[in-house]
C-alpha cells in the first residue's frame, strides 16, 4: 500500500499555510494527492510540491482533517488504503480516515515551459511596500491589486500612490494582496506569465495563481505629471508616524482629518478634542491628510526622512521621491478642522 512520509508533508502544510480558503467553496481548502506530487488549492490558487507517494488513483483530503491525521500520529508514515482512506497504525491503535473522491473537483494547472522571469529580494520588497498602499476596502477592487508592468512596480488607493522602477523586464501582471502575502515568504523566485494565470516558482514549491481582472492606471504618466513639482520640505518619517497613531486613537470610527501646515501638523476629532505636533517646514503650504490611509503606507516606505515636494497638478499632493520610486499622498477638503 502507497506510503506518505509524515515529516514532508507536515513541512508542506506549514509552508502552505498561507493559502487561505477560497471563496468559491467557503470555510475549506483542500490537498489533492496524485502520484509523485500533494497540491493546496482552494480551487482558485494552488501550490504544488514533488513528494514520493505512488499511486494510481489520486484523491482529496480537507485542510482540517488532514490537520488532524497529522497531529494524532508520530509515525513516520501514513498509510494509503486503494486511494479511499488514510490509515494511521501506531503502537497501540490503528485508525482510518476516509478521503473525497477527485470527480468534479478542478485540475492542477500545469506549469509553462516558458524561462520566465526571475525576481529576487529587492523585487519581492517592493511587492511587499507596494501592497501596503492597497486600499483596504473590498467594494473597490480595481484598488485592490499591485501592478507589475516592464520596469516598475506600482499600486494606488486613490489616495496614496507607490511606483518604483527596476532595470529589469517584468511580465504585465495584476497581483492580488492575498498572492503578494505567498510570493514574500520567499527571497527570491521565478514568475512565468500565461494566457489564463501565471506561476510562481520558489524551490521546490510551485505556485499557479488565477489572474486578476482590474484596470489600473497608466502609471508612467501618472509619474510624468507627479515629477513636475516646484517647492519642496522635508519631515521626519518617525515623528509623522507617531501623529498619525495618535490621530488614529482619537477619532476612532470617525474619518481622520488631519492638516500638516509650515508650523505644525494638527487634528480636531468630531469630539473637538484637539491635537498638534509642531513642525518646521519651511514652505508656505497647507494640506489636508487622513492619517488613517496614510500611516501603513508611512511605515512601508524605506527611508526614514521624507523628501517632499509639491506637484504643479490641480489637485492638492505631496510627493515624496527617491532614485528608484516615487509615492504621492492626494489632499482633501478637511472637517472639523
Amino acid at each position: 500500500m502507497p506510503k506518505i512520509n509524515t515529516q514532508l508533508l507536515r513541512e508542506f502544510v506549514k509552508n502552505t499555510s498561507s493559502i487561505r480558503p477560497g471563496k468559491m467553496i467557503p470555510g475549506e481548502s483542500y490537498y489533492l494527492f496524485e502520484k509523485d506530487r500533494v497540491t493546496k488549492t482552494n480551487t482558485i490558487t494552488f501550490c504544488s510540491f514533488s513528494l514520493k507517494f505512488d499511486t494510481d488513483k489520486p484523491f482529496l483530503v480537507e485542510q482540517q482533517k488532514l490537520h488532524s491525521v497529522l497531529s494524532a500520529t508520530k509515525d513516520e508514515y501514513i498509510t494509503v488504503t486503494d486511494g479511499k482512506s488514510i490509515e494511521i497504525n501506531d503502537t497501540k491503535y490503528k485508525t482510518s480516515h476516509p478521503v473525497m473522491s477527485v470527480e468534479n473537483f478542478p485540475g492542477v494547472p500545469n506549469a509553462p515551459e516558458e524561462d520566465g522571469c526571475d525576481i529576487d529580494q529587492f523585487d519581492i520588497d517592493a511587492l511587499s511596500i507596494a501592497k501596503s498602499f492597497v486600499s483596504p476596502n473590498e467594494n473597490l477592487p480595481h484598488l485592490q491589486v499591485i501592478h507589475m508592468n516592464e520596469n516598475y512596480i506600482a499600486a494606488t488607493d486613490c489616495y496614496i500612490m507607490y511606483y518604483e522602477k527596476f532595470d529589469k523586464h517584468f511580465p504585465n501582471i495584476l497581483f492580488s494582496k492575498d498572492d503578494v502575502s505567498i510570493i514574500q515568504q520567499y527571497t527570491m523566485g521565478r514568475i512565468f506569465d500565461t494566457e489564463k494565470r501565471y506561476f510562481f516558482s520558489a524551490g521546490d514549491y510551485l505556485y499557479s495563481f488565477a489572474k486578476t481582472e482590474a484596470k489600473t492606471p497608466d502609471f508612467n504618466t501618472v509619474v510624468s505629471k507627479l515629477s513636475d513639482s516646484s517647492g519642496g520640505f522635508t519631515i521626519d518619517k518617525k515623528e509623522l508616524i507617531t501623529f498619525c497613531e495618535i490621530a488614529n486613537s482619537y477619532t476612532g470610527s470617525a474619518i481622520p482629518s488631519c492638516v500638516l501646515s509650515n508650523e505644525k501638523i494638527s487634528l480636531i476629532s468630531s469630539k473637538n478634542e484637539k491635537v498638534e505636533m509642531p513642525v518646521t517646514l519651511g514652505n508656505d503650504f497647507e494640506f489636508a491628510f487622513n492619517s488613517r490611509y496614510l500611516l501603513p503606507a508611512l511605515k512601508a516606505i524605506p527611508v526614514s526622512e521624507l523628501k517632499c515636494s509639491i506637484p504643479n497638478t490641480q489637485h492638492k499632493a505631496i510627493v515624496i521621491k527617491e532614485d528608484n520610486f516615487i509615492c504621492s499622498l492626494m489632499g482633501f477638503v478637511p472637517q472639523n478642522v
